[in-house]
């Protein structure tokens, strides 16, 4: 690593920890397969330049943070920690992030010009009994822990999301998991099932909260489906309650059939669907085999017999 201790400095990368007290860094990698890096910054305010190959985590974010490409290239990052409520982040270029993890209570603000998503997020993690903020971000999966609930303040693109959603019996949610300007619809919501007894005692759970009225509840509710193993929670339904509107999870007991797991109407179409296809194949093989099958025995036999009156048999 080169550096050197005035505001601007240089490191060539080959995997590790740099503690950031300089107001400005620029960093490239030696190489591509060994490019790993964590920044923890020490200063307010701080600029970082960053080449492609390069794909720094920053850990205990805070204050303000500006990450810009020297050739105005999109730009990396495996995994951003926020640890402020008053975190900043400026990207000068387009920014891919694999992960974004919130602990305790913490803020990530993105500011971008004319509110454009220069920013997308992999996988937003919401770690347990946490809430985190964030805005100005196109988002591919949401992950929260017992307890956690995400704020959205503003221009968060949710269209492609996937939405993981936990419980623990002994850690109710009294507050929405979602809150705030909810003006994106999530691609698909469901409860996954985690290391702790699930869903034991509660009738239905608070999922979003919004006072917006760009917050398309009834949309929302057609996003929730049941999770990938055994969940009594099967459906999804709107309340306007203290001047929000909010979408809960609850069990719809007409969805379900004599072993708890419902079929939705086009599933029960494509049964059938199937069934008639294997019946009818089943019935055109014996059509073939008896009819078609015994016609030609009986031609094959007559000119057989043909054959013998003519030549005669010896």
């Amino acid at each position: 690593m080169q550096s050197k201790p005035i505001s601007k400095s240089c490191a060539c990368l080959r995997g590790f920890h740099l503690m950031m007290k300089q107001k400005e860094i620029h960093i490239y990698s030696v190489s591509e397969s060994n490019n790993q890096v964590d920044i923890v910054p020490k200063s307010n305010e701080i600029t970082i330049m960053l080449d492609e190959q390069t794909k720094p985590s920053i850990t205990s974010a805070k204050g303000t943070i500006t990450l810009e490409n020297p050739e105005n290239k999109p730009i990396y990052l495996s995994q951003i920690t926020p640890q402020s409520n008053n975190f900043i982040l400026i990207p000068k270029v387009p920014i891919k992030i694999n992960e974004v993890d919130f602990l305790g209570e913490n803020v990530m603000k993105i500011q971008t010009n004319n509110n454009n998503n220069n920013v997308e997020i992999e996988k937003i993690k919401v770690q347990s009994h946490s809430v985190g903020t964030i805005n100005n971000a196109i988002v591919k999966e949401i992950v929260f822990g017992p307890s956690s609930n995400l704020n959205i303040v503003g221009n968060v693109d949710m269209s492609d999301s996937i939405v993981d959603l936990s419980y623990n019996d002994n850690l109710f949610n009294a507050n929405a998991i979602f809150s705030g300007e909810l003006n994106s619809i999530p691609k698909s919501i469901f409860f996954n099932k985690r290391d702790f007894v699930y869903l034991d005692e509660a009738d239905r759970f608070l999922i979003a909260e919004s006072e917006s009225s760009n917050f398309d509840c009834d949309e929302w509710a057609k996003s929730f489906r049941k999770g990938p193993f055994d969940s009594k929670f099967n459906d999804a339904e709107c309340k306007e309650e203290n001047n929000s509107k909010r979408l809960y999870a609850f069990v719809n007991h007409k969805k379900q059939d004599d072993n708890g797991n419902g079929l939705k109407g086009g599933e029960i179409a494509g049964i059938v669907i199937g069934v008639v296809i294997v019946v009818a194949a089943v019935v055109g093989c014996l059509v073939y085999i008896f009819v078609f099958k015994k016609k030609k025995y009986a031609e094959s036999s007559e000119q057989v017999q043909i054959k013998k009156t003519l030549i005669g048999e010896f």
